[in-house]
């Protein structure tokens, strides 16, 4: 019973699951929808125009333009018009072909000719869709990595119009706090060239929050202003959108004078506050990097943050549809903020001990939060009840560059499909300064120009073959190629790809974090294991279809590939776990295609759709996602412990034992005071990072 409570986890945590469950099985179609703006954009009679100028609200465009990704962008198009055309010319070849079916013919080979004809074209329009698909995700590596304004310059070097776009917050600590106090951000590092902070989760009495509750506030002309009035003795204007008598509890009068006043305040212009959702783009004068711009939070004791309310990103449109400030508390005056505790533990006024050595320091001593014009901000016990949340002993930042996550994706469906999706990931400029972005065409370019144009010839020839009626290439010459042989040189690379991208970031941890030269301490986990999770937590569907081309050189290529962290040989032995039965599934593919006649590839293509869907993969769908479940927890549980040795370890290490006092055991106390293990709102069995 409990192994069952524990895999189903708490009910009210369902609702959550599922909507990321629903997610995870359509993660191309944000990226689909990110194509289709920019397809519409394509079909205007004015030049080509990025995403990586600054556009305001009126569709004006800035003077910064980035044509790096110019030629994905042209391939992408033309590749999407080449699949329409083909698809009306393959119409018409249906309806010509409908016209001269014969139906007196009875004998067995002209019987398979005549299904050959009806079914062929189906699976020309298969060729067709693989086509447009290619196109598709050329234009959203194009548009996801065309650099946009807020990288190519900082925002105060942009023109006023864009500044005002912009929310500027300057934080500063504690005199003499420098090594033991956080901003209060809780955050979490883009991905696919955004090259921004997404803010998760803001601590209850932290710097941020008490800028956010100062930020609420009228502004000394305002309440000159106010003061001044009309000399009439009218009611103060509401607070934050209230009237002045609900604030005490009566009904608000209905006369002129307050209708006045309410039509003033409506007039104010809104006041900007920092919330769960809102882009970090800059920090102080570090921007385009999310590894420098966490180095900073880590190193400074006065920040100063450019925050962009409205950002849109394909790699980032799934996150949208959670919202701002979904499963975070409101602070005073309504703000939206984050507990500082993470899910599923006790609040902060049962966990956080009143008289120890180990408790938060108290709320006058949480820093000073200072406003543009370098205004110190009041306490948070000065703007509200709510308690402060305990402060963590230690930082958690990770300061390597962004995570590759769209393109590892497309290149574990190009295992699958070969050209159709390797094609964009390899016209994909990279960035010069992200070594990240660089080991796919240091990797796969040199194999994938060997592999590739034969891949595309077999691809060319075997649809010249279904269109005519001829065959040319024999089919299981034709499928031994390009969906065994060509793969299982594809796994092996990837897999170096893999191990190189984990040296590649554990470099990157250890020269940035000697370079912050921090006072306070730094706690991060194992880097995540991209390609890994990928191949675990992939559509069932396609995880068969892998299975069926590349199980045996998946396995054989995990085994062969030794990892460094804890975290991908974990994520390693569920790739063999998952991988190692459905060898199976590929040995009975060859056995099928080796005799396999071409006038029945129509059937084969139908037949093996229909298979997809049949009880027995149903069955093998259900033991996949219950080990990709399985896998996330453990994940998510392995991060979460070592978060807590590590932290224990460095603060023993730095003589740390009486601050810790009570904290020092395994009671959830300890926990909060040593590292903020908070999980993501976007992103499931994720923790946030805290600086």
């Amino acid at each position: 019973m409990e192994v069952l409570k524990e895999f189903v986890g708490h009910p009210r945590t369902w609702p959550k699951r599922v909507k990321h469950f629903a997610l995870l099985q359509v993660r191309q179609i944000p990226c689909l929808q990110g194509v289709l703006a920019g397809s519409l954009r394509c079909c205007k009679r004015r030049r080509y125009q990025t995403l990586g100028q600054d556009e305001d609200d009126n569709g004006e465009v800035g003077d910064v333009e980035d044509k790096r990704q110019h030629v994905n962008q042209t391939f992408g198009q033309a590749m999407m018009k080449a699949s329409l055309l083909c698809m009306l010319g393959i119409t018409a070849v249906c309806l010509m072909r409908s016209d001269k079916v014969s139906k007196d013919n009875q004998r067995a080979w002209d019987m398979e000719r005549e299904e050959f004809k009806t079914d062929s074209p189906f699976v020309l329009y298969l060729a067709t869709i693989e086509m447009l698909i290619c196109g598709s995700c050329a234009i959203t590596a194009a548009l996801m990595y065309t650099r946009r304004g807020h990288v190519l310059r900082h925002p105060a070097e942009s023109p006023e119009r864009e500044q005002r776009s912009y929310l500027q917050v300057t934080l500063e600590k504690d005199p003499g706090m420098k090594d033991c106090q956080l901003f209060g951000i809780g955050f979490r590092p883009s991905s696919d060239g955004l090259e921004c902070l997404m803010i998760e989760d803001i601590r209850r009495g932290s710097l941020l929050d008490k800028w956010n509750c100062r930020a609420l506030d009228l502004s000394p002309e305002e309440l000159l202003e106010e003061a001044l009035g009309d000399g009439e003795g009218s009611p103060s204007p509401p607070v934050f959108g209230m009237a002045a008598a609900d604030l005490e509890g009566g009904e608000a009068p209905r006369d002129a004078a307050e209708a006045s006043v309410n039509a003033e305040t409506l007039q104010r212009p809104e006041k900007q506050k920092v919330v769960c959702g809102h882009a970090v783009v800059a920090v102080n004068d570090v921007f385009g990097d999310v590894g420098l711009m966490q180095q900073q939070l880590l190193s400074q004791s006065r920040v100063t943050l450019w925050i962009n309310p409205e950002i849109v990103h394909p790699a980032e449109l799934d996150n949208g549809m959670w919202g701002g400030v979904n499963g975070r508390q409101a602070g005073p005056g309504g703000l939206a903020v984050g507990s500082g505790v993470a899910s599923g533990r006790p609040s902060s006024s049962e966990c956080a001990p009143s008289n120890s050595a180990g408790s938060a320091p108290a709320a006058s001593s949480l820093g000073n939060a200072m406003g543009d014009g370098g205004v110190e901000l009041p306490s948070f016990a000065d703007t509200g009840s709510v308690p402060p949340a305990p402060e963590p002993l230690c930082a958690c930042v990770a300061m390597e560059d962004e995570e590759t996550q769209v393109l590892t994706r497309w290149t574990v469906c190009g295992i699958m499909f070969g050209w159709v999706t390797m094609l964009p990931v390899l016209f994909m400029q990279p960035h010069e300064e992200r070594p990240r972005q660089q080991l796919f065409r240091q990797y796969l370019l040199k194999p994938c120009l060997l592999m590739l144009p034969v891949w595309m010839l077999l691809w060319i020839l075997d649809c010249i073959s279904l269109l005519f009626m001829v065959e040319i290439v024999h089919p299981f010459y034709y499928f031994g190629i390009c969906h065994t042989l060509i793969p299982a040189v594809t796994v092996w690379y990837v897999f170096q790809l893999q191990a190189a991208d984990e040296r590649l970031v554990l470099d990157q941890r250890k020269s940035r974090a000697i370079e912050a030269a921090s006072e306070i301490p730094l706690v991060i986990e194992d880097p995540a294991p991209v390609l890994l999770k990928e191949l675990v937590a992939i559509n069932p569907v396609a995880m068969l279809w892998l299975g069926a081309c590349a199980a045996i050189p998946l396995v054989v290529s995990s085994m062969l590939t030794p990892m460094q962290t804890r975290r991908a040989q974990q994520a390693q032995g569920f790739v063999n776990v998952i991988y190692a039965p459905l060898s199976i599934l590929q040995l009975v593919s060859l056995f099928v295609l080796y005799h396999l006649k071409f006038v029945e590839v129509p059937q084969m293509y139908l037949a093996s759709f229909g298979l997809l869907i049949s009880f027995p993969c149903i069955i093998v769908w259900c033991l996949c996602l219950c080990c990709a479940t399985r896998y996330a927890k453990q994940d998510f549980q392995l991060v979460h412990s070592q978060r807590l040795e590590r932290a224990k370890a460095i603060v023993k290490q730095q003589g740390k034992d009486a601050e810790l006092g009570n904290a020092s055991s395994e009671s959830a106390a300890g926990q909060i005071l040593l590292v903020d293990c908070t999980e993501a709102i976007a992103a499931e069995y994720e923790l946030i990072f805290t600086a």
